[in-house]
């Protein structure tokens, strides 16, 4: 089976999407900004596989999707940390996230990461 990619939604549907946010990190990434829009009302993030690491969530709710001709804030740019830092595998429960979200490896020693969000409006 083909593995998905990281920023890819596995699934969408008017109440429910669910995106990938790392597919098998094997070293510190930036992550990428992936549009939640208005699913954000709820978001369950599944981390697995962190040996030995630490993943940050991060939200941005003032970027324009028109603003660098892509639509997308750049994956380089951190806005706002949302919940602690995951340093275990964990499910993390975030409510009011903003119109885009990305998970961050931000220090990394071993593991393979995997991180998937459920959003909900």
């Amino acid at each position: 089976m083909e593995t998905p990619g990281t920023g890819v939604v596995l699934y969408k549907d008017p109440d429910v999407m669910v995106v990938v946010l790392q597919d098998g990190a094997t070293a510190t990434s930036n992550g990428v900004w992936v549009p939640i829009g208005f699913y954000g009302r709820q978001v369950d993030i599944h981390v697995q596989g962190i040996t030995t690491a630490t993943v940050q969530l991060y939200s941005d709710s003032t970027y324009s999707y028109t603003t660098n001709n892509t639509g997308t804030p750049p994956n380089a740019t951190d806005v706002t940390q949302v919940g602690a830092n995951i340093t275990a595998d964990a499910h993390v429960t975030l409510t009011g996230v903003g119109l885009w979200l990305k998970a961050k490896v931000s220090a990394y020693t071993s593991g393979t990461i995997n991180v998937v969000a459920v959003c909900r409006r």
